[in-house]
């Protein structure tokens, strides 16, 4: 469906209200234990400050749920998936716009 990554950021934009959360949900796909918002920087190439809005939009969304700090306040805050229906669909969503195909369905 895009023709890279400012045809994506679009579409995001469109579907999502935010032109990085589609990008941060297929890496969150990806991802099988928490993460912090400088590990989805440094894997997505997105800046950190808009990561971790899109972060926060997906916690409102209760797509992420964030984890406990643990070593005070300044520790790194770790983001884990709430598997349901919600974080699912969005992930659907977000692969189609990035013109992916999900590796747990069939063609």
């Amino acid at each position: 469906m895009t023709d890279g990554p400012l045809a994506l950021r679009r579409s995001s934009a469109a579907v999502f209200g935010n032109e990085k959360l589609a990008e941060v949900l297929v890496f969150l796909a990806g991802e099988s234990t928490p993460v912090t918002a400088q590990m989805v920087a440094s894997g997505t190439g997105i800046n950190y400050s808009l990561v971790r809005d899109a972060l926060r939009r997906l916690v409102t969304a209760e797509v992420l749920d964030e984890m406990p700090r643990v070593g005070g306040s300044r520790s790194p805050l770790f983001y884990r998936a709430i598997e349901g229906r919600t974080r699912d669909l969005m992930t659907e969503l977000a692969r189609a716009l990035a013109g992916e195909r999900d590796p747990t369905r069939s063609p």
